[in-house]
């Protein structure tokens, strides 16, 4: 049911996305964007989840170092 529901919204809904959705409706070139301007709350979050993914990046190498390390000495 869940899927059903999703895949329903998603045929309803017309937002358009990105530049190519905008392209194929009126068939013509973009001359020109506007950039997202980030809140300082957005951009307080945005660099917290860059910290956090390489914090946990940083971590998984330390694990798989240590767990190499340990599969080697216990030989």
């Amino acid at each position: 049911m869940g899927i059903g529901l999703a895949i329903a919204v998603e045929l309803i809904e017309d937002r358009v996305r990105d530049e190519e959705e905008i392209m194929r409706i009126v068939n013509v070139r973009i001359l020109g964007g506007i950039p997202h301007l980030f809140t300082p709350e957005e951009q307080k979050r945005l660099r917290l989840r860059k910290v956090l993914e390489w914090s946990g990046a940083f971590l998984l190498l330390v694990v798989m170092v240590a767990a190499n390390t340990y599969t080697s000495l216990r030989r």
